[in-house]
Parts: structure tokens; C-alpha cells; sequence
């Protein structure tokens, strides 16, 4: 794994930026009820449709996917579906009848493991993420068949981490991982943005925070040496970082703790998004249970009592990430088996509408999110996938 250097992220925030951003939100929130996000109140509430479910308990070949690692939707409607377990993607059209698979486990041209994180590039290439080979691979796909046309080599060596795939305004890969800079101990999470031969052209290296600073416990046993293990014990429903990448370079940060969503446009700076502040929702009987098993496991894995205790409520925050058009989704913590809710917000920091959809599915990775259709994952009580087509 390559050194990575630390760099100033951007340049000084754009006023103009914050002043839209932050004077747009001011003007939402006015008396907005406490438990409402930032002008919730004067905007519309869209729920979504199911108009597609492939594969579930009840599929059969195609259908059965071992693990959903990404998914995209091409021009035509048709879906494609990474499975990461059988390293091969599948491309089915609107009805969900399989049209063709391509890829295989391997090392060789057109030759996949463990791949996720798929989207088109500015020149309709369907590029995959794939961590296993530590590489992008790009293919060139039609109706019945797809042809591995470029490969781009993983700036670090963080090959295992699930992140967008993403272009920049130039139309460059932006590859992110993380990786250690030199003379410290906690790697830092990077933004290499990727020439046509595969070299790093710019790089951003993120200030994210370190295990201490989230309130996680970290043991260490050994004399330092090369047998030395470090252990992390993380707080049930604690703080955590949030952070995503979205088209044309964009990527936004926030605590699960408080909303407030840091966005970083390049040559605009940085804009704040900020809602009231709101408590999450309580923690079930099913939920503290949990919580407090996972305790116990952790305090007899670690050999000492680590502190932690079975919070009464959740973080406000349950993620935040953007669809293809830029937009951003803050998506809100909900009670178990409620319907998941999202505000979305213009690449102007104006906040659009909240949309619902069912409980049971995901759309943050693995998922894809367009205008109005959206394709994310459910899993059931038993760990099989399905992949569910919305419409707002």
C-alpha cells in the first residue's frame, strides 16, 4: 500500500456557495416542528411505488443472486446486477427477465472478484468496481452481450471497501480508499482521481476522524512488534461518520448524531446543510435486547468491561448519499418495520420533497438512484436477496 500524503482538500469555501446553501435552508426551517427536518412543513411527502421485485425466496437461476454488490440502470431501463458471490453481473430488462450475464471469477481481461459499485461513465461504459483484482474494469454492453474494453488499477489498497463509482466533471474515475501517511497509525480515507492510463492525477486525502473521537475502545495487545493486534469495540447505536460521493466530484460528511451534512462541490467550496435539532427514534425491546447481547460479547472478547451501555434512542441519522443527478438524500433513523424516509435536497442546497419507501429496502450501496425510479435490495429473515424496483 502506497504512502499517502496529506493535502489540503479544495481551496477556501465559496462564499457564494455557502451563502445559497446556507440562506436557502435558513428560509426553510422558519417553526418547523422539532421533529421535522428543515421546512418539512411546506414540502410535498412522496411515497413510493413497487413496480419490480426480482429474485426472493421464491427465484429460481437468475433470479437467486448470493450477494447483491451493485446495481445500475442504463438509458433503456434495463438493470444491471452485480453478484458478488458468483463475480458475474446479470442484465435484466424492464419486465426482470434476464437478458445476458458476463464476467467470471478471475484475474484475466473480463474476469471479476468480489465486484460491486456499478455505474456508467460519461461515455456510456458500464464500470465495475473490482476490488478483488484491486482494479476498475469498464465494458462496453448492447442488448445481448458485453465486451471488457479498460481496466484502471486501485490507487491503494483498500480493495475491499464498498464506495460509488464515480466520475468528476472532467469526466475522471474518482477512486476512494484509504490508506496510512506516513509516520502515523490510523489510515485516512483518499479521493484519486484517475487519468486514461490509470494514473493519479489529483488526490484528496479526508480529515475523517479517528475510532476514539466516534467513542469506540481500541485494545492492544503485543510488545508493538510485528505480532501485534489492535481490536476495536464500537457502542451500540453510537456515533458514527458518515460520508458519500456523488456525480461530478461532489461528496458530502456528517455525524449520524445531529443533522448536519457537510457539501463539498469542487471550485464552489463547501455549503452546510443544517436541519433542526432531532432526537432519533427509541430503541425497541427486540432492538436493546440485541444491543445489549452484542455488549456482553464484546466485554467477554475484550477481557474487560469496555463502558458501553444500551442507549434509549437511536442517532437521528441513518445515512446520507446522492443519486445520479446530484442530488443529495438524507436519509432518517425510523422505528423497526416503519417506512424509511429521505430529504432530498438540489445540487443548490434547497430542499426538494421527502420520499418514503418500504422498510425492507436499501438504497444506499448497493443501490442505484435515478430522477424518479430508484433500484435498491431487500434482504429477508433468511439473508436472500431481491432486487426491487421504486417509483416516485
Amino acid at each position: 500500500m502506497p504512502d499517502m500524503l496529506r493535502r489540503p482538500v479544495g481551496g477556501p469555501p465559496s462564499f457564494a456557495l455557502r451563502a445559497v446553501l446556507l440562506a436557502a435552508l435558513a428560509g426553510c426551517r422558519g417553526e418547523a416542528p422539532a421533529d421535522r427536518p428543515a421546512g418539512q412543513r411546506d414540502v410535498t411527502e412522496r411515497p413510493a411505488t413497487v413496480t419490480l421485485t426480482i429474485g426472493g425466496v421464491e427465484g429460481a437461476g437468475a433470479d437467486v443472486f448470493g450477494r447483491v454488490g451493485g446495481v445500475a440502470v442504463d438509458a433503456e431501463g434495463r438493470i444491471y446486477v452485480a453478484d458478488a458471490q458468483a463475480a458475474e453481473i446479470r442484465v435484466f430488462d424492464q419486465a426482470g427477465e434476464l437478458l445476458h450475464r458476463f464476467g467470471r471469477e478471475g484475474q484475466g481481461p473480463g474476469e471479476l472478484s468480489g465486484p460491486c459499485c456499478l455505474a456508467f461513465g460519461p461515455e456510456g461504459l458500464l464500470w465495475v468496481r473490482d476490488g478483488g483484482n484491486a482494479r476498475y474494469t469498464a465494458f462496453r454492453v448492447g442488448g445481448d452481450s458485453a465486451v471488457a474494453v479498460e481496466t484502471r488499477r486501485m490507487a491503494h489498497g483498500d480493495v475491499n471497501r464498498w464506495a460509488p463509482v464515480t466520475f468528476d466533471a472532467q469526466g475522471r474515475l474518482v477512486d476512494v480508499g484509504a490508506g496510512y501517511q506516513p509516520g502515523t497509525t490510523e489510515p485516512r480515507l483518499g479521493r484519486f482521481r484517475l487519468g486514461e492510463g490509470g494514473e493519479v492525477v489529483e488526490e484528496e486525502i479526508l480529515e475523517t476522524p479517528g475510532p476514539e473521537e466516534l467513542g469506540a475502545k481500541v485494545i492492544t495487545s503485543g510488545d508493538g512488534g510485528a505480532g501485534t493486534t489492535i481490536a476495536y469495540f464500537w457502542p451500540p447505536h453510537g456515533r458514527l461518520y458518515l460520508t458519500t460521493h456523488g456525480p461530478e466530484g461532489r461528496w458530502a460528511e456528517a455525524f449520524n448524531s445531529a443533522y448536519e451534512v457537510r457539501v463539498h462541490a469542487p471550485g464552489q467550496g463547501v455549503g452546510m446543510i443544517r436541519g433542526p435539532r432531532i432526537a432519533g427514534p427509541p430503541l425497541s425491546a427486540e432492538e436493546r435486547t440485541r444491543a445489549q447481547e452484542r455488549i456482553d460479547a464484546d466485554r467477554q472478547r475484550a477481557g474487560t468491561d469496555l463502558g458501553f451501555t444500551v442507549p434509549e434512542r437511536k442517532q437521528p441519522l441513518r445515512n446520507v448519499y446522492f443519486d445520479t443527478e446530484g442530488r443529495l438524500w438524507v436519509e432518517l433513523s425510523v422505528e423497526p418495520g416503519a417506512d424509511r424516509r429521505a430529504d432530498l435536497f438540489g445540487t443548490d442546497g434547497r430542499l426538494i420533497e421527502r420520499r418514503t419507501w418500504p422498510a425492507a429496502v436499501e438504497l444506499s450501496l448497493p443501490a442505484w438512484i435515478g430522477d424518479s425510479v430508484a433500484v435498491g435490495v431487500a434482504t429477508d429473515s433468511l439473508g436472500v436477496q431481491s432486487v426491487v424496483r421504486l417509483a416516485w
